[in-house]
């Protein structure tokens, strides 16, 4: 942080270009969320939280990441959609972000800790119930990729796939089904954790197939989908409960980074390059006929070459500085603040069902956002990025922003103190959902909230259905029972994924609690009593 602060200081004493000053500004940001990283993370383990998976540290570490060293490439102007954008304005939205970041880190340190942790250890204890740790036989990972398969092909019955198809539907046509459609959908990642779950508490031969064969599924499934995320979200998914459980899976997450970044990654882009472009967008049932042909020439090029590309398409892809920049210097020059009372609106859209209001307005924000600030089309169907530090910017400027940013810094607190699996694993229901959202960090604020309720309701949804109560359980005991998997909150001898501060605001749950004392063994009254 010190760093940061001095490179800083040392551009308004020296006279520097343009491009030495976005240099300088990237790399102090890049520092400044290091130095936060070890704030943060410090708290937890050796591994910053990275490597027990807690929100708070791989949001730093994403925050660098999509801010800082992505944002180097505006070294020298663009030449793409971005274009319009002048170098002056990435400046200054760069200084915004170095205040952005320090208001979510004090929102995460020095937000209500002692409310954040009473608040936590209530949701947590009511979502998990005792005597509930079981996976219900080896059935639930299986009916859950079944209903994933079924929401596809409601999906495919419309006439799209992913994104493969037509999409001009989603906006123009929405059907009254397609949040149920989207939440069968989301099933396939649940069961990945379950399968996940069951795997680390019984190491069988049927547990590590179910496990392999879902994930080589899903990965295809996505594949044909022409998503890149459906890739990624397949492999994080047991990973998080690998990591939690015992040690992050290193040696698998290379191997698999090395797989997206040489061939599933370019085939994606061919397979969608070749799905739809300005000439034609071929159907689901044509863009799966020509899918193996687009692999065959995918990887008939150079194993370099479609590294390259892969590198700079996710550069491009992660580089969020230009949607901040581009508000930053329209708004409120040439678009007005947007009204705050669409964050009060947004739970309404994500409640109430389009089979009971026909007419609920599309939230098209993405599609909104690319047609005014990057000039796309009427006829070309893209979403940009809006991160919560542009969404909020939007609606009220820089105060409205820092305030905003302090507060989801307070909400990521509560959710890796609240739901985090290191407290039980039947809890990655919940987490795994909610911490790619927040760490993605590609979604507006309204989006985000108005797709929490139906995103809480299925993970509560699945959490009854996977898990079974016990009798033994129930009762304390600690039996086992065939096909049933025991869930404890970590693994034997595994470190308490809470720090010590957590601990320390947590103790007003029991202060009050009266200490028992254990009765005198002898008749001697000298001998003192002891608490228990």
């Amino acid at each position: 942080m010190l760093a940061s602060g001095t490179l800083l200081l040392g551009e308004g004493v020296y006279t520097a270009t343009i491009p030495q000053q976005i240099t300088l500004r990237c790399t102090s940001l890049a520092l400044l969320t290091f130095g936060g990283l070890v704030l943060v993370g410090s708290r937890r383990n050796r591994s910053l939280g990275l490597g027990t998976m807690h929100a708070g540290s791989w949001y730093l570490l994403w925050f660098g990441m999509s801010f800082g060293f992505s944002s180097l490439a505006w070294q020298t102007p663009q030449s793409d959609s971005s274009a319009h954008i002048a170098q002056e304005s990435v400046l200054l939205s760069l200084l915004f972000l170095h205040a952005a970041l320090v208001a979510w880190v004090l929102g995460y340190l020095v937000g209500p800790t002692r409310l954040v942790a009473c608040l936590g250890q209530r949701i947590g204890g009511g979502v998990v119930r005792d005597g509930e740790g079981r996976v219900r036989g080896a059935g639930p990972p299986w009916i859950l990729f079944g209903i994933s398969l079924l929401g596809r092909l409601a999906q495919l019955a419309g006439g799209r796939f992913g994104y493969v198809g037509d999409p001009s539907q989603l906006l123009t046509n929405p059907t009254s089904t397609g949040q149920i459609v989207n939440i069968m959908v989301q099933c396939g990642n649940f069961a990945l954790i379950v399968a996940a779950i069951a795997f680390v508490q019984r190491r069988t031969t049927a547990t590590r197939t179910t496990l392999i064969v879902l994930t080589t599924a899903q990965v295809l499934v996505g594949g044909l989908a022409g998503g890149k995320q459906y890739f990624i979200l397949t492999v994080l998914a047991p990973a998080m409960i690998l990591a939690v459980h015992g040690r992050f899976p290193r040696k698998s997450v290379l191997v698999a980074i090395a797989v997206f970044a040489v061939g599933f990654a370019p085939f994606i882009q061919a397979y969608r390059e070749n799905s739809r472009n300005a000439d034609r967008t071929l159907t689901p049932a044509s863009a799966f006929a020509q899918a193996p042909a687009v692999l065959e020439n995918t990887l008939a090029q150079d194993t370099s070459s479609r590294f390259g590309d892969t590198l700079d398409l996710m550069s491009r892809r992660t580089r969020q500085i230009d949607s901040y920049a581009a508000v930053v210097q329209t708004t409120p020059a040439q678009f007005s603040y947007l009204p705050l009372s669409n964050y009060l609106y947004a739970p309404v859209l994500g409640l109430v069902p389009r089979a009971i209001w026909p007419s609920k307005p599309v939230i098209s924000s993405g599609a909104d956002f690319a047609r005014t600030h990057f000039g796309a089309s009427t006829g070309v169907y893209t979403s940009a990025a809006i991160p919560p530090t542009v969404d909020l910017h939007r609606h009220g400027g820089l105060l409205v922003m820092l305030t905003g940013m302090f507060l989801i810094g307070v909400a990521v607190r509560l959710l890796d103190r609240a739901l985090h699996p290191g407290r039980d694993l039947r809890l990655a229901v919940f987490y795994f959902p909610l911490f790619v959202q927040f760490v993605k960090g590609e979604a507006d604020i309204t989006s985000l909230i108005a797709g929490l309720p139906a995103t809480l309701l299925a993970a509560f949804l699945v959490y009854r259905f996977a898990f079974v109560r016990t009798d033994a359980a129930a009762s304390g005991g600690n039996a086992s029972g065939p096909g049933c998997v025991t869930v404890p909150a970590r693994a034997p001898g595994r470190p308490n994924l809470e720090s010590r501060h957590d601990r320390r605001a947590a103790g007003l749950l029991t202060q009050n609690i009266p200490r028992q004392r254990q009765p005198a063994l002898e008749a001697d009254t000298s001998t003192p009593l002891h608490d228990s």
